[in-house]
């Protein structure tokens, strides 16, 4: 049992309609923009811890995966008046999701899951001044349930694996091409496997690992066993050339079995924007209690 416990820290394990959006008067541009990305966990474990989180990331747009109409409820009313336009999406246990924005979305949608178990949520955005696409995604989680050995465990991550790629390449097919984009989510899969070198080999940038890629695998999700806690990487932000990050950070938090991660970003110089490359490889880890950021010097 412990080597299968071990394995899994190399592992992931994670556990309709558009309600109309809540408007005010819209935010000015800034020169730079704060987006988070949120598994808050269906069970709701600390929903005031969550806001708290939320609220401390400063974001101007949140990505929230594992919503449900209790969280709804709850988020709407702590946060109204911080995210004034507000989006939930309901789906049977773990597959809610949600926008919170201080500025106003568009073009609300859902993309049903053709391989996976959640699909993806999209809406238009102006941020910067500039329109975006954004993109929130919860891939597949692995189930470890009937691996008894630790060849079935690596069996199982191997096939939930699969599934993510094909899902994600689902999603991707669906996404314009050409548009300022935003990709953030709960991925269900570690740094360096399948997902982040098929997002890296289409031109996705991945904000944490483009600003210090030695502190870029800043653990993202976290779980209690008798022998320890597991920790791993599972939650980013990608964006498209256009955009650059200028910092990002994770804020621990025992509200979820997730933490919130949040980066800062810009507008690439024009000059720049085709020719910035893709990251693909992240290294090291920070399981520092206290949360951990990576700035763009």
């Amino acid at each position: 049992m412990k080597r299968i416990l071990a394995a899994a820290a190399a592992l992931s394990l994670a556990a309709a309609c558009w309600p109309a959006t809540v408007k005010s008067p819209a935010s000015q541009p800034t020169s730079r923009c704060v987006v988070a990305t949120y598994n808050i966990n269906y069970a709701n474990v600390n929903l005031p811890k969550a806001v708290e989180s939320i609220l401390a990331s400063k974001a101007d747009v949140v990505f929230l995966q594992e919503t449900n109409r209790q969280s709804e409820r709850y988020l709407r009313r702590r946060l109204a008046r911080t995210y004034p336009y507000i989006a939930f999406h309901h789906a049977p246990a773990a597959g809610g999701m949600a926008f919170l924005s201080k500025v106003p979305l568009s073009k609300l949608r859902r993309l049903p899951a053709k391989y996976g178990w959640f699909g993806a949520s999209l809406a238009n955005a102006k941020l910067n001044g500039r329109k975006v696409l954004l993109a929130n995604v919860h891939l597949v989680p692995t189930d470890p349930r009937r691996a008894k050995t630790l060849k079935e465990l690596m069996g199982a991550f191997t096939s939930a694996e699969a599934v993510r790629l094909r899902e994600l390449k689902y999603i991707l097919s669906k996404l314009p091409r050409g548009s300022p984009m935003l990709l953030g989510g709960d991925f269900n899969s570690p740094s360096g496997m399948p997902v982040a070198q098929l997002l890296a080999s289409r031109g996705w940038i991945d904000s944490a690992a483009s600003v210090a890629p030695e502190r870029a695998d800043l653990t993202t999700w976290h779980w209690d066993t008798p022998n320890g806690e597991l920790r791993q990487r599972l939650d980013y932000i990608y964006h498209t050339a256009e955009i650059r990050c200028r910092a990002s950070r994770v804020i621990r938090s025992k509200a979820s079995d997730h933490d919130l991660v949040v980066s800062t970003l810009e507008w690439a110089p024009k000059r720049s924007a085709a020719s910035r490359p893709a990251v693909a490889a992240v290294r090291g880890t920070d399981q520092s209690p206290a949360g951990a950021s990576a700035t763009r010097r």
